[in-house]
């Protein structure tokens, strides 16, 4: 029994003495959002888009599921939008939700990353 009161002390010491857990600053900024990419079509394009998004200021991960058509990322809405992610997404050369590309992007993708009927 004192065994089981020791462990559940040291939990609370231990959890009590985590950053952030004295001031109550869990960071309420930070926000996940998954986006539909409708026109990612391979590995390049997960590269492209993921690389874009870790460049940004504020995103802290970003990770695209290429069978999804979905990225998912984590970010401080303290820093950025999540039209500020839609609009990196476009100027990459993808469509980002509801939010078509930037033509002359796509137009600069390599064949592999355009859709099949512009290849």
């Amino acid at each position: 029994m004192k065994l089981i009161l020791y462990v559940i002390v040291i939990s609370l010491l231990i959890g009590c003495s985590a950053p952030g857990s004295l001031s109550g600053n869990s960071n309420a900024n930070i926000a996940a959002v998954k986006i539909d990419l409708p026109t990612i079509q391979c590995v390049m394009c997960q590269e492209v888009i993921t690389d874009g998004l870790i460049a940004m200021d504020g995103v802290q991960t970003a990770y695209v599921n290429l069978n999804e058509e979905k990225v998912l990322v984590k970010y401080d809405k303290s820093k950025i939008a999540l039209n500020d992610l839609n609009q990196t997404i476009t100027k990459l050369g993808y469509q980002a939700g509801d939010v078509p590309e930037n033509a002359e992007a796509y137009n600069n993708l390599p064949g592999c990353c355009k859709l099949p009927q512009d290849r």
